[in-house]
């Protein structure tokens, strides 16, 4: 049986912690869905003591909603290839059409599409829409969107592209994900072996520094689901820093979806 570090408590088998920016306090235990922090930052802190022992995990569970942490969300935890942060599982619908584009300035776009179904969508999420078919141009609305507003089965969405929309576009089917947990104006730092994995996450930034940074890895970072919005830097892998993910989508990067330095790989 492997062993990380020698700290205060100890776990051998899977450990959720629970976080909901609606209805969380720190002074919460954080160990059950009805008694949830209210940060992520408090999570991060209560964890650092924790000893995991091979198969050990520890999981932190994010309730959907906007997280607003008051600067980058740093991992250093000596069995952090033990830890992972979670959102909850990404709505599966499909869209249908494109109702109308309201405006076509190229980095700050509105489109109203029209979804399968609009049940539990809320203005605020984020939607991917990915293989779009049967449609004219319909290869523009590729990507992940912050969802505006929600009417019906209508959904306005702003799309981020450099590249004007099309006069003429339309879609008959695109399969799409929404996810609903969205981290603002922060992203992630992860040093060396100290994360194991994000899933269902969006990070949205107004234009500032990496979403998810990276630094020297000896594990890899696995991703699912992530998302950025907004940043220089989408994801970023530094001094070789190993990136591995599925769903992985960056829009509204300042300067680059990927930045790969110094023998990274993604």
């Amino acid at each position: 049986m492997q062993s990380c570090a020698v700290i205060t408590t100890e776990f051998a088998t899977t450990k959720n912690y629970y976080v909901n920016p609606s209805t969380g306090l720190d002074s919460n235990n954080g160990e059950t869905s009805s008694t949830p922090w209210l940060t992520i930052e408090k999570a991060i802190n209560h964890i650092a003591d924790h000893y995991v022992v091979t198969p050990g995990e520890i999981v932190i569970n994010l309730a959907k909603g906007e997280y607003t942490p008051s600067s980058t969300l740093s991992f250093a935890h000596r069995c952090g290839q033990a830890v992972s942060l979670v959102g909850p599982t990404p709505l599966q619908k499909n869209v249908q059409a494109v109702y109308s584009v309201t405006s076509r300035t190229p980095g700050n776009q509105r489109a109203t599409l029209t979804l399968s179904d609009t049940t539990n969508v809320a203005a605020g999420d984020y939607i991917l829409i990915d293989n779009p078919t049967g449609g004219t141009n319909e290869e523009a609305l590729i990507g992940a969107h912050k969802i505006e507003s929600v009417s019906g089965n209508r959904i306005a969405v702003i799309v981020k592209s450099q590249r004007a929309l099309p006069t003429s576009i339309n879609v008959v089917q695109a399969n799409c994900k929404i996810i609903q947990t969205v981290i603002k104006d922060q992203g992630i730092k992860v040093d060396g072996f100290s994360l194991k994995a994000v899933k269902n996450i969006v990070f949205s930034q107004a234009a500032t520094n990496q979403g998810i940074a990276v630094y020297a890895k000896s594990g890899a970072l696995n991703l699912e689901n992530v998302w950025t919005d907004g940043f220089r830097r989408g994801f970023a892998s530094y001094y070789k820093g190993l990136i591995k993910g599925t769903g992985l989508a960056a829009c509204g990067a300042g300067f680059y979806g990927v930045d790969l330095q110094y023998g990274s790989v993604f």
